[in-house]
């Protein structure tokens, strides 16, 4: 979700989705005019913000099934050139072993090889993207 989205959510369900001071930005710039902090309080001007943004909320909703989550598809194309690269990084197999995969046409390998340039393409297009969970990947960092 980009940050422009967590506000239109935000203004348009009143939970707030990202920090105070990025929504009360977005705020101000989508009304046109400075806001007070205390406006924030009142139900008649949270309602003038909620109309101003409720088309926009409508068309990111009604996207999400446009959404699909590839993660599974890529990942274990992702895993299985990790794992080569690794095994000849530790001098285990070498990259002469991959090349004769490839010349005797192993199906997983030339699989795998498709995935890696669908993969490549699609985020080159703008149809696929890689993000990121902060508040995940902190909680992991943090139990490290």
């Amino acid at each position: 979700m980009t940050k422009k989205e967590a506000c239109i959510i935000t203004a348009y369900t009143g939970i707030l989705m990202l920090g105070f001071s990025d929504f009360h930005k977005y705020a101000e710039d989508r009304l046109g005019r400075p806001i007070q902090t205390v406006e924030f309080g009142d139900q008649k001007f949270l309602d003038e913000l909620k109309e101003k943004v409720s088309k926009e909320f409508v068309k990111i909703t009604k996207n999400l099934d446009d959404i699909e989550d590839m993660t599974t598809y890529y990942s274990d194309m992702i895993d299985s050139f990790a794992c080569d690269f690794k095994l000849a990084l530790d001098g285990k197999h070498s990259l002469s072993d991959l090349e004769d995969k490839i010349n005797n046409k192993d199906y997983s390998l030339g699989t795998d090889i498709r995935k890696l340039s669908e993969l490549d393409f699609r985020i080159r297009q703008g149809t696929l993207k890689i993000v990121s969970d902060k508040s995940r990947l902190n909680k992991l960092i943090e139990e490290d």
